[in-house]
């Protein structure tokens, strides 16, 4: 007598059935994984057509799990996170880092970024890199669609994620040259009321931050002309079009109009930002740990120097570091 084997288990149909589960909606979950409803409908279908169950009770908003779905929550969660860790186990025993694809937001891309590609194309099979703004990469890391992403939102309400923290840097002001004796000793209100300002776009985590900094402030300045990117908003604030709330590698990447762009303490309480180096934890093994690295190398060595040079009165207010310690940089003696 002969038995029929079990179902082989497809491990793209757990991860549909994870995404669902966590979300309790098909619909977050497709935006999710990056496909469409009907493709999520069909795999749970197809998944509860193999084990002959419901796994979700359809009729309860958001979806809830059935007894034979929490079941199989469990243990599929540690399939799934076994066979995500089976790449970088692989690459290890191979002696190579793997294949990945890396999401750089545009102000650290421009500055960091060409000596941080050039040390990991010496040990990487292929590197995949994409820049843009920061709420860009938190998507494609979810979505799966980068493995490594440096932004300046650490996205800490997600979690299975490991966070690097990379620099810790001032908001500070940036006025055209001419501007420079007029503003002098204003506070930012002042400045607010008397000259147009250029900001960041709200699409971008720096806008997010700065609008929220003028909120808690009760400054109102009003939207003239907003930027996605630093080289632009510096080049903005260069040709007399206003002044500008930027950082120092933000204000480095616009180095091309630095001249006539004037960097100067942010009058008032301060703030600041903060890169981060994010992966899906558990997926890369040390590489999310050996990027970080070589990113706080090139930082301490190349870029921290750059900008003290193009800031002089920055003094010791740069810190680069891990999530355990932030180590500051001292000004050169």
């Amino acid at each position: 007598m002969t038995t029929t084997p079990p179902p082989l288990v497809d491990l793209r149909l757990l991860r549909v059935f994870l995404a669902v589960s966590e979300t309790g909606s098909m619909t977050a979950a497709a935006q999710q994984l990056g496909l469409t409803q009907s493709a999520i409908s069909q795999s749970l279908r197809q998944l509860e057509a193999e084990f002959n169950v419901s796994l979700f009770a359809r009729d309860r908003r958001p979806l809830q799990l059935t007894p034979a779905g929490n079941a199989l929550r469990e243990r599929a969660a540690r399939l799934v996170e076994d066979a995500n860790h089976l790449p970088s186990l692989l690459q290890e025993i191979g002696g190579s880092l793997p294949v990945i694809r890396i999401g750089l937001v545009d102000s650290f891309a421009a500055t960091v970024g060409p000596h941080l590609i050039r040390d990991l194309l010496r040990e990487t099979l292929h590197l995949s890199v994409y820049s843009g703004l920061s709420p860009s990469h938190g998507e494609a890391l979810q979505r799966r669609a980068v493995d490594l992403a440096v932004t300046s939102d650490s996205l800490d309400d997600i979690d299975g994620l490991e966070r690097h923290l990379l620099l810790q840097e001032p908001f500070l002001l940036v006025v055209p040259t001419d501007y420079a004796e007029d503003t002098a000793g204003l506070t930012l209100d002042q400045i607010a009321a008397r000259y147009p300002m250029v900001r960041y776009s709200a699409r971008s985590h720096l806008g997010t931050q700065v609008e929220r900094h003028l909120r808690r402030l009760g400054i109102v300045a009003p939207r003239t002309v907003e930027m996605d990117t630093s080289d632009t908003l510096v080049a903005m604030v260069a040709a007399g079009c206003g002044w500008a709330i930027t950082t120092p590698l933000c204000y480095l990447q616009g180095r091309a109009h630095a001249e006539r762009a004037l960097p100067m303490r942010l009058p008032g309480p301060g703030f600041t930002r903060s890169l981060v180096l994010i992966a899906r934890s558990g997926e890369y093994a040390e590489l999310p740990r050996k990027v970080a690295s070589h990113a706080h190398r090139i930082l301490v060595s190349a870029v921290i120097p750059e900008i003290r040079r193009m800031i002089p009165w920055i003094g010791s207010e740069l810190a680069v570091g891990n999530t355990s310690s932030t180590r500051e940089i001292p000004p050169p003696q």
